[in-house]
């Protein structure tokens, strides 16, 4: 008895696991992916690694417009040192030891003129041990207070800051062309897949007649195999008839492993399962369901009629506005270039109010005043030369300009023939 509860125990475990199992493959069967052109759309552009990788490469291009801006950016510097001194001098010992403590901040802003400008406060505070040789020429503590305002303007060189600003317009031309072209890069992303959706549903359509064909054959054989036996079929009929049906055959397999190689490809790109059946929604007519149940999709009324066209602006197209973009890049960076070729001669001017006491605090007090500036204006000149680098910086980016001229040329030529 014990041995017949145990069986009928097992049965039932096993009733129960081709259940679950019946069940789990019709689940699978029932839900099918419902495939669509604007489904293909949308998840290219939301969830594909294409578009997000065309996404990523504009991003980059970002960095080259931060970075040309970034010459305008203001710049806070900080400076602080202790020194011992004991050293001696020609003119004899005046100090046993000097203690220093120096401390600085500047602050400096170039303008879009190219003006560079700075401000700045210093301090010194020194401690003398004076040697016993000598009268001490004053205290021993003293607090010195430096404060200065500089400028400096190109004469010839980014005269105006107008080498600064071509770079930055240059720039922003790239990451202008660069945002064109990730819209031109998404659209042929969209039309690439779109493609593949249709050359899905065409293997599909091709399989379904493949099969269809291939089972008419399989009556044609029984039907001559029985008029073989008979002996009323022709002779090499019953051969013939066979050679056709295995070419149907083989044709069969071609068009499965060609549907089941482009349905593992669109469900990829799309981030599907592979394994699902789809379901082809192209109207508003009931789906084709592909997988395991193939029939003919009726097509008609699935399309909108063909648009009439109006004739196309070569010039209002993404290619040529965003190759427009390089070339007026190419030409700023050129005119920029120009400008850096030249030597640099550069105006500058400073004023400092200095102030000293014993005490740091009017020390600062004093410099604050200005009642003891020092004026300075004066020109800077340098000029490089011997490898002629610079002139061949100039020529790069005409030839580059030149480059993109073709290219363009070329492209509205190709447009206008199409």
């Amino acid at each position: 008895m014990g041995a017949s509860y145990i069986c009928n125990r097992d049965k039932t475990i096993m009733v129960n696991i081709v259940y679950f199992l019946m069940i789990f493959f019709v689940s699978q069967l029932a839900f099918a992916i419902a495939l669509s052109p604007q489904l293909v759309v949308d998840r290219i552009i939301s969830q594909s690694n294409q578009a997000e990788l065309i996404d990523l490469k504009t991003d980059l291009e970002r960095i080259k417009l931060f970075r040309a801006q970034s010459i305008y950016d203001y710049n806070l510097s900080l400076e602080s040192s202790y020194k011992i001194d004991r050293a001696e001098s020609l003119g004899g010992v005046l100090y046993d030891k000097d203690e220093i403590l120096l401390s600085k901040i500047a602050f400096t802003k170039r303008l879009t003129l190219g003006t560079d400008l700075s401000l700045a406060l210093q301090r010194i505070g020194q401690r003398t041990e004076f040697s016993s040789f000598i009268a001490a020429p004053r205290g021993p503590i003293q607090s010195q207070d430096v404060l200065s305002f500089s400028f400096s303007q190109p004469l010839l060189r980014n005269f105006l800051g107008w080498s600064d600003q071509s770079l930055l317009q240059a720039n922003q031309k790239d990451y202008d062309a660069k945002k064109m072209d990730r819209l031109e890069s998404l659209e042929d992303l969209v039309v690439e897949n779109l493609r593949l959706f249709w050359q899905t549903l065409t293997s599909q359509q091709l399989l379904s007649e493949s099969i269809s064909s291939r089972d008419e054959y399989s009556r044609v054989v029984v039907l001559i195999k029985k008029k073989n036996r008979l002996g009323f079929s022709n002779p090499g009929e019953l051969e013939k008839v066979e050679s056709e049906f295995e070419q149907r055959t083989q044709q069969v397999k071609l068009s499965s492993s060609n549907y089941l190689e482009l349905k593992e490809k669109i469900l990829t790109r799309l981030k599907m399962d592979i394994h699902q059946d789809i379901e082809f929604q192209i109207s508003s007519g009931q789906p084709n369901k592909l997988g395991n149940n193939l029939s003919t999709t009726d097509l008609s009324g699935a399309l909108p009629p063909v648009p009439t066209l109006e004739a196309l602006n070569v010039e209002n197209t993404r290619k040529v506005r965003s190759l427009k973009n390089a070339i007026e890049s190419n030409d700023l960076q050129m005119k920029s270039q120009i400008s850096l070729a030249k030597p640099s001669l550069n105006l500058v001017g400073k004023v400092d109010s200095t102030g000293v006491d014993e005490k740091s605090s009017k020390s600062l007090s004093e410099a604050t005043s200005w009642t003891h500036p020092t004026y300075y204006m004066g020109v800077q000149f340098q000029m490089n030369f011997g490898s002629g680098v610079k002139e061949e910086e100039v020529r790069n980016k005409a030839l580059a300009k030149k480059s993109n001229e073709v290219v363009l040329q070329d492209l509205r030529e190709t447009m206008r023939g199409q």
